[in-house]
C-alpha cells in the first residue's frame, strides 16, 4: 500500500505541482477528526507545490512559524537529499540568511583542534587549486560550535576548501543534508590532542585572560584537561552518532601522515574527484617546504605516533 505522503513525493518528482497540492490537501481533509502532531514533510512538500503555482512566500511562511522544528526535520531525514535544488536553496535562504544560486559542492573538513588539521587541509586545498579557509566565530570563544551564517558565507568560491572543528549538532547535520557539501572527519588520539593543546594555548589570546602563564607544569596541564576534554569527546561521539549517510571520509592523524599521498589518493577517490597525482606530490611538498621554514605556520608534531585509539 503506497502511503500518502510516498503519494505526494511522486507528484513532486514528475513535478506535478497541483496533483502535489490536491493529494497534501486530500490527507489533511482526511484527517480533520484526529489531532496528530505537525508532519514537516507534509507541510514543506505542499508550500513548494504552492510556491510554484504562485505564492511565493509558502515555504518562508511555514518556516518562520515552525523554524526549530523544520530544521529538527532536516537534520533526521535523507529524503531532503532527493529534493530539487530550487527548494533546499529556498529553505537555506530562510533559516540562514544566505542565498545561493547553486548548491555548494565544496569540500568541508571537521576536525579536531590539534589533529594536524592545518596541514591536512593545505594540502587538500592544493591538489583542488583552490583557497583554504577556516570559518572561525566572531561572537563565541567556544572552537567546537558553528556559526551557520559565517559558515555557509564561505561556500562563495566553488574550490574553496573548508575547515572547522564543530561537533555534530542538529544544526550541523541540517546544513549537510541541505546542501552538497563533503565533509571530511579528521581526528586524533585525545591525549595527543590535549598535550599539544598545552603548548598552542600558551600563545592564545586566551592565555592572558586565564593567568595561564603564572601556572605550573602540572596546573597548565590539569587546565588544558578540564576545559578541552569534554569538547573532544563530543566531537568524536557526535561523529560516530550522526545519521549523516552522505559521502563521509573519515581520516586518523596517525595513518594519514603515515602515508600522506595514499590517504589523500582515497579521500579523493571516496569522493569520485578527479586529481592527478602530480598535484598530491606537489601538494606534500609545498607543506614539507613551509614545515621547514616555516614550522609555526603549520603547528606539525608527531609525538606519541604508535599511541593510536589508547583512549
Amino acid at each position: 500500500m503506497v502511503s500518502t505522503i510516498d503519494k505526494i513525493y511522486k507528484f513532486y518528482n514528475k513535478m506535478d505541482w497541483r496533483a502535489g497540492l490536491a493529494e497534501f490537501k486530500n490527507a489533511i481533509d482526511d484527517s480533520k477528526s484526529k489531532k496528530q502532531p505537525l508532519n514537516a514533510e507534509y507541510f514543506l512538500l505542499e508550500s513548494f507545490c504552492s510556491r510554484r503555482l504562485g505564492n511565493k512566500d509558502s515555504t518562508k511562511n511555514f518556516i518562520l512559524k515552525n523554524y526549530h522544528q523544520v530544521e529538527r526535520f532536516i537534520s533526521k531525514n535523507t529524503n531532503v537529499k532527493n529534493w530539487h535544488d530550487a527548494d533546499r536553496i529556498e529553505i537555506i535562504k530562510v533559516l540562514y540568511g544566505v542565498q545561493f544560486t547553486r548548491l555548494p559542492e565544496n569540500f568541508t573538513i571537521f576536525a579536531m583542534p590539534k589533529s594536524g588539521s592545518t596541514s591536512v587541509h593545505r594540502m587538500l586545498a592544493s591538489c583542488v587549486q583552490g583557497n583554504s579557509i577556516e570559518v572561525g566565530n566572531i561572537n563565541s570563544e567556544n572552537d567546537f560550535f558553528l556559526d551557520p551564517f559565517i559558515f555557509l558565507n564561505c561556500l562563495g568560491d566553488p574550490r574553496a576548501v573548508l575547515k572547522s572543528h564543530a561537533t555534530c549538532t542538529q544544526r550541523v547535520m541540517a546544513i549537510l543534508n541541505l546542501t552538497n557539501l563533503r565533509p571530511i572527519i579528521l581526528s586524533r588520539n585525545i591525549e595527543d590532542c590535549l598535550n599539544s593543546m598545552v603548548s598552542h594555548f600558551s600563545f592564545s589570546q586566551e592565555a592572558k585572560k586565564y593567568g595561564f602563564h603564572h601556572l605550573s607544569s602540572r596546573e597548565k596541564n590539569d587546565f588544558i584537561f578540564l576545559k578541552y576534554s569534554y569538547a573532544y569527546h563530543q566531537f568524536v561521539k557526535s561523529w560516530r552518532a550522526a545519521a549523516f549517510k552522505g559521502p563521509v571520509k573519515y581520516l586518523h592523524y596517525e595513518s594519514f601522515f603515515r602515508n600522506m599521498h595514499l590517504e589523500l589518493l582515497n579521500t579523493f577517490l571516496a569522493f569520485d574527484f578527479q586529481v592527478s597525482t602530480d598535484s598530491i606530490k606537489n601538494a606534500i611538498y609545498e607543506v614539507e617546504m613551509i614545515k621547514k621554514m616555516s614550522p609555526q605556520k603549520i603547528r606539525y608534531n608527531q609525538e606519541n605516533q604508535n599511541n593510536t585509539e589508547k583512549f
